[in-house]
């Protein structure tokens, strides 16, 4: 690989997770890839700081932000000039409930319109596995988005906001935040993993709350 491309690393620290956080919301410190203060995409001013950090309810829904995980694309080495990697796999869970709510958003809109993006997988204490797929324009959408761009039909916007560099192209930031019922409500959720499918667009996640335990 060429010295232009670097790793993704962090370039402030994340905080640390609030007392107030409860065990439905995942703690994703260990495994965010920027804080939210980092300038994304290796881009000058490209940063989710507007954001308020820590638990704060979005749609409705009460999550733990601290930070990003910003999965490969194909494309988006040449893009970025930085490598993110195409899975985390193993976040730690450990509880269970009814509903899963993730706030979410993509990168890089995809080349032919709605397309499955990634995969949430979630790993339970039976040995069971089930994944949630990721789809454009289904329950997630780029985070940067011009005046009038829909919703996705199965998502609601959870959060919209600015940073330099995208208000100097005219555009907006949005997450979304997409819930759906955990497949096997019963069974305690150990682990999470989220996979790219390494399409032109990748997945962005902020949070996830496990609800109605």
């Amino acid at each position: 690989m060429s010295d232009e491309y670097n790793v993704v690393q962090r370039q402030h620290e994340i905080p640390r997770r609030g007392a107030e956080a409860s065990a439905g919301m995942v703690d994703l410190g260990p495994y965010y890839l920027n804080a939210l203060e980092d300038e994304i995409h290796h881009k000058p001013g490209n940063t989710l700081a507007a954001l308020p950090a820590g638990v704060g309810r979005f749609a409705g829904t009460a999550f733990d932000v601290r930070g990003a995980i910003q999965l490969a694309g194909k494309d988006s080495t040449e893009i970025t000039h930085t490598i993110y990697p195409p899975e985390i796999k193993g976040i730690t869970v450990g509880c269970r409930g009814s509903r899963i709510a993730f706030l979410h958003a993509a990168a890089w809109g995809p080349e032919d319109g709605q397309c499955h993006i990634g995969d949430y997988v979630l790993h339970y204490a039976g040995g069971e596995t089930r994944a949630i797929a990721i789809e454009y324009n289904r329950n997630a959408s780029d985070w940067w988005a011009r005046e009038g761009d829909p919703v996705p039909a199965e998502a609601e916007l959870a959060w919209e906001g600015s940073n330099p560099r995208v208000a100097d192209m005219g555009f907006r930031l949005r997450l979304f935040k997409y819930a759906c019922a955990n497949p096997l409500p019963d069974e305690e959720i150990v682990s999470l993993d989220v996979i790219s499918c390494l399409v032109h667009s990748a997945p962005l996640l902020l949070a996830v709350t496990v609800e109605g335990a």
